[in-house]
């Protein structure tokens, strides 16, 4: 009879008087109060391990706005159990988030469950990237996991903008191989309570046409932006996906947010 797994629920709280933070085993927050809070989920530990489960809680209180990440990219380990990653966030009304994670990297034999929900009350946003690579392609190694499910689901007041589903296994690699066009990375970015006036697709496009070679945007729904790109390296993704983000957070009146402020290496002049 297998162990129950163990279960880490790290909750954080933002309001426009403060930053509430819980920790969870070795699951905590570091905040940084800038214009808007910039709030890291840290851990000592290199992954989750066999069957464990990490829920995560974000709660962002009307008319306050937040930054999330973490502290370096998520690596999914090999694991005779299935380990699970669901993030639940809460966007009150006139609030913002924005969520940049980093990179996924699933390695050889893992297996892995990640889900994220967003709710949006009236007048809130979201800016959210999700990045993830085909294993660690530095050593050669592609499609070897066993499994990787991954699901996003936004909802506004009027109902479900998105819900987006993706099941990966390993010996699904030769048709993975060809979903990414001779790249290694795709990357997701999605932006949520912004208009086609406040932000229009066009200009979504010509962002991405700067630096991307494989990507395209949509508007499924008024107020729903979805962008994918195939790239060669996650790092590439995100600077091809930052000035997006900085145009919507511009539209949406959030403060300047600096790629120094969520500690990526890559920035610095003239990036």
């Amino acid at each position: 009879m297998s162990a129950a797994p163990s279960v880490y629920a790290p909750s954080l709280r933002v309001s426009p008087d403060g930053v509430a933070a819980l920790s969870s085993g070795s699951f905590s927050w570091i905040v940084h109060r800038r214009e808007a809070s910039v709030a890291f989920l840290t851990t000592p530990l290199a992954a989750l391990g066999d069957g464990e489960e990490l829920h995560v809680s974000v709660e962002v209180g009307a008319g306050a706005s937040a930054v999330l990440t973490g502290q370096g990219p998520t690596s999914l380990l090999r694991s005779e159990r299935r380990v699970v990653e669901r993030w639940h966030i809460r966007v009150r009304e006139g609030a913002h988030v924005t969520l940049l994670p980093w990179v996924t990297i699933p390695f050889p034999g893992s297996r892995c469950w990640a889900e994220v929900e967003v709710e949006l009350a009236h007048g809130a946003s979201v800016c959210a990237w999700d990045l993830l690579a085909a294993g660690r392609v530095g050593r050669g190694e592609r499609f070897l996991f066993e499994e990787f499910h991954s699901s996003w689901r936004l909802t506004g007041t009027a109902g479900r903008l998105l819900d987006e589903r993706l099941l990966v296994r390993g010996d699904d690699r030769e048709s993975g191989a060809v979903m990414l066009a001779g790249r290694t990375h795709v990357g997701t970015l999605l932006l949520a309570g912004l208009d086609e006036e406040r932000l229009p697709l066009g200009v979504v496009r010509d962002l991405l046409d700067r630096s991307l070679d494989l990507a395209g945007a949509s508007r499924p729904a008024p107020p729903l932006v979805v962008v994918r790109a195939l790239e060669h390296s996650a790092d590439r993704l995100e600077r091809a996906f930052w000035p997006v983000v900085a145009a919507a957070r511009e539209a949406l009146a959030q403060p300047l947010l600096e790629p120094g402020h969520v500690a990526r290496r890559w920035f610095g002049p003239g990036t």
